[in-house]
């Protein structure tokens, strides 16, 4: 039974769907066995978008929930008003290794690295065109690596498996340390960067297909992340992903959107320019996005949605936003109908005219002109963006020069200059960044991710990279405040115990360790 159990847990090969918006709706394929399914280009095809299926599922076990709550609900920008008693991520003080939303993660993890290694093992031997089997097999490889990626970020040591896995033989592998898995990481996505094409040989079709500007800045990321990893850092790594980071840029594939409010307008800007790589969501059935319900502003029943707002905004991270900061009202859903009118949040009086609750939800990733079947949103979900590049690049800068230079300074008020509606290239004293040495510059880099990257399933992970700050921060927030609302009371989230660092690493969950005896658990868990 627990071998089957295990198989199930790393597979879930039992059927091959496709998935963006418009190959999504391509025939989906049952898994017969390798032989006579991997027959020509289309079944490389359908195989390479069963990958990208499994990061976003309806089950919301990655990008359809859970990978943006367990980054972002631990922060001091978010909490919850609680629809249930299931919002294990946020319970920082009741952390265990049962969590079934952590365990849910470790489990689609797998499901797609499995996937991915499906295609690479068995795309190879297809008779097809080279240029394009090269383009899958890259495809393959960046997914497994963002997977591995998050993986490694959350847990340390995984069992690093690099072929299908088709019996349940052999399945009580040992964890890999975490530094062979960063390397593999760094294979993978080498591979991927020389044989993607640019995004822009992508027609319609192909729109969220891995490309060579995603690989690049996925790599980039993973040198920044390692370089701050005790007993992992490499003395080169910052200036790997100064290269790296600076390459995306300097190829000219991708550009900051003008305005902050265009770049989230999914009906008429989807697939923008700043846009890097994306989950492809439509409101086709079964492959729409589900977030509206979880994280907009809970309404009376007259609008967009109902929400359970599972995640909502700190008070005190909605009031740090400077005035003219555009970003504030395209970022946070602080206003809903009531009968017809219009209610807005006051963070002054956040009970005033009847808002719903203490604090608001938020706009990213919200279908606004969907009222029923709200598992079938459009808005796709970001996961990499060109004004994460510059912040990043900004980042390395810093920390190779051990003081903002002139680049970094540009990089990071570009970014600063959208969100007040400036001119992106044009100085502007009004809101530049000048004088700053290392720390106060990581200090303000911090922040400026923070406004900027909110709900996008970056928190966690970027407070393991300034992981002083974050610790600062997360220490100060408003998680004690008594909610206002008793009929749904706010999640008091005990953050202190971030400090302890065993919260470096989440838990591996106990069902994998029942199955597996070969991996142990984390320190401290």
């Amino acid at each position: 039974m627990k071998k089957i159990s295990t198989f199930l847990a790393l597979t879930a090969m039992l059927s091959l769907s496709s998935c963006h918006e418009q190959f999504l709706e391509e025939e989906a394929y049952s898994f017969l066995s390798p032989g006579n399914f991997y027959a020509n280009a289309k079944d490389a095809q359908a195989a390479v978008n069963g990958v990208y299926k499994k990061f976003y599922d309806n089950d919301g076990n990655y990008y359809g929930y859970n990978m943006l709550a367990i980054n972002e609900l631990p922060t001091e920008a978010v909490t919850s008003i609680l629809w249930d008693q299931s919002v294990d991520f946020g319970r920082l003080d009741t952390w265990n290794t049962r969590v079934g939303d952590v365990s849910g993660i470790y489990q689609n993890t797998y499901q797609i690295i499995n996937r991915a290694n499906a295609v690479l093992d068995n795309v190879p031997r297809i008779a097809m065109d080279e240029t394009l089997k090269k383009r899958i097999l890259g495809e393959a490889r960046f997914l497994r690596a963002l997977a591995y990626f998050n993986g490694v970020r959350l847990y340390g040591d995984l069992p690093l498996l690099l072929t299908e896995t088709r019996s349940l033989d052999n399945l009580q592998v040992e964890a890999a340390p975490a530094s062979r898995v960063y390397q593999q990481i760094i294979e993978d996505l080498t591979f991927a960067k020389d044989n993607l094409p640019s995004v822009k040989t992508y027609g319609a079709a192909d729109r969220g297909r891995a490309s060579r500007s995603a690989a690049k800045t996925l790599l980039g990321k993973v040198y920044l992340t390692r370089a701050t990893v005790t007993g992992l850092a490499q003395p080169d790594d910052y200036q790997k992903a100064v290269t790296t980071l600076r390459e995306v840029i300097t190829d000219g594939d991708h550009a900051l959107e003008a305005s902050f409010a265009k770049l989230w307008d999914y009906e008429t800007n989807e697939n923008n320019a700043e846009v890097i790589f994306d989950i492809q969501l439509t409101r086709t059935s079964g492959l729409g996005g589900r977030l509206t319900r979880q994280i907009s502003t809970a309404n009376t029943g007259n609008t967009y949605a109902s929400s359970f707002q599972t995640m909502n905004v700190e008070l005190d991270f909605y009031k740090s936003y400077n005035p003219g900061d555009t970003r504030l009202d395209v970022t946070f859903d602080n206003q809903f109908l009531r009968n017809g009118q219009v209610v807005k949040f006051d963070p002054a009086n956040p009970t005033a005219n009847g808002f719903p609750q203490d604090t608001p939800g938020f706009r990213k990733n919200v279908d606004f002109n969907r009222t029923a079947d709200l598992d079938k949103e459009e808005p796709n979900f970001i996961v990499l963006r060109y004004a994460d590049v510059l912040l990043m690049l900004a980042e390395a800068l810093n920390e190779v020069n051990k003081g903002p230079n002139a680049e970094a300074y540009d990089l990071i008020n570009r970014v600063r200059r959208r969100a007040f509606g400036k001119s992106i290239t044009s100085p502007d004293a009004q809101v530049d960044l000048t004088g700053l040495d290392y720390q106060r510059f990581r200090q303000a880099l911090y922040t400026e991710r923070r406004k900027e990257l909110v709900m996008e399933a970056h928190g966690w992970f970027d407070g393991l990279r300034f992981y002083d700050i974050f610790i600062e921060r997360v220490s100060q927030a408003s998680v004690g405040a008594v909610p206002t609302k008793a009929e749904r009371p706010k999640l008091v989230i005990d953050r202190s115990r971030i400090a302890d660092p065993k919260f470096r690493l989440f838990p591996i969950p106990t069902t994998v360790i029942e199955r597996n005896p070969n991996i142990k658990q984390n320190p401290g868990w």
